[in-house]
């Protein structure tokens, strides 16, 4: 159970301007009521696990703005991040799960879809270097949220459905593009999210001839200390920098040690109260387990 909770942690941590603006009608007020029982996730948690009501809003509301604007990518990255949190940290059943994430990849996919078609090229963005659908797609305030969220459902879908189904269908390659997209267009987006992700796909995944070999254990601590550098309080780069240097350089081990310390002793914040109390209790874990070996 310790091994598996501390995992989960892997992927906390992954569109043109127009197709953001909201049409006059009804969808402002469905992302309104979104946003604000967004923000409410946290109210009933136990440990770390939400009560399923706020979010459930959050999630109705987020679909509800998403049929009445097809063409806003902002209602579907909400939509994608609220059926995260909704997977990870409202459902208690593996089949609940499976139905919550199944229906973020069809979402992610139409989003990447619609993003794909707002700059002409489906193949740029699929198949083409990352850095130059960046370059295609800087100044979007949609782009990097599309593709954070998406790669973060799909890295919770892998979870679900198990490593080998995950490697067959492709799953690592799509997680390491889409965060390199993200961290060419806005590597600080979510305190460094890609920088993380990218971190524990080449801390996790195994190298493969043929399958993956672009995995590189030497990048899993770069880009997490990147990740950090950014943003040394959030208690997620924190908690991964300080799992990933146990896990592949265990002679640093006393800086590891300080920084599960630091996530473990921490105040979880108002805002992000489910998550990080999450994070605490897998950084206690880790301690636990780290001092007794």
């Amino acid at each position: 159970m310790r091994g598996s909770s501390v995992r989960r942690c892997g992927v906390f941590a992954l569109a043109l301007a127009t197709l953001g603006v909201a049409p006059s009608g009804a969808e402002p007020d469905a992302l309104a009521r979104g946003d604000a029982a967004y923000a409410r996730r946290g109210e009933g948690q136990v440990d770390g696990r939400a009560a399923p009501g706020p979010i459930r809003e959050a999630v109705v509301a987020y679909e509800a703005a998403a049929r009445e604007a097809p063409a806003n990518l902002e209602a579907q990255w909400k939509l994608l991040r609220a059926l995260f949190f909704q997977a990870e940290y409202a459902a208690t059943e593996t089949s609940a799960k499976r139905t919550i994430l199944a229906r973020g990849l069809e979402v992610g996919r139409e989003a990447e879809a619609r993003l794909a078609e707002s700059i002409g090229n489906a193949t740029l963005l699929g198949q083409g270097a990352p850095e130059m659908a960046a370059v295609v797609l800087q100044g979007s305030p949609d782009a990097a949220p599309v593709c954070f969220w998406s790669a973060v459902v799909y890295a919770s879908w892998g979870r679900v459905v198990g490593p080998m189904r995950a490697l067959r269908e492709g799953l690592a390659e799509r997680l390491r593009r889409e965060a390199e997209l993200v961290i060419a267009l806005d590597p600080a987006y979510e305190a460094g999210g890609a920088h993380r992700l990218l971190g524990r796909i080449h801390a996790e995944v195994p190298r493969l001839p043929f399958v993956t070999p672009w995995v590189q254990r030497e990048r899993a601590l770069a880009e997490l200390r990147r990740a950090f550098a950014l943003a040394p309080d959030h208690p997620a780069n924190q908690l991964l920098l300080g799992m990933t240097i146990l896990e592949l350089a265990p002679a640093e081990k006393p800086e590891a040690l300080e920084l599960l310390q630091r996530v473990a002793t921490g105040s979880p914040r108002h805002d992000f109260l489910v998550e990080d109390v999450g994070v605490e209790r897998m950084a206690r874990d880790l301690l636990a387990k780290a001092r007794n070996d």
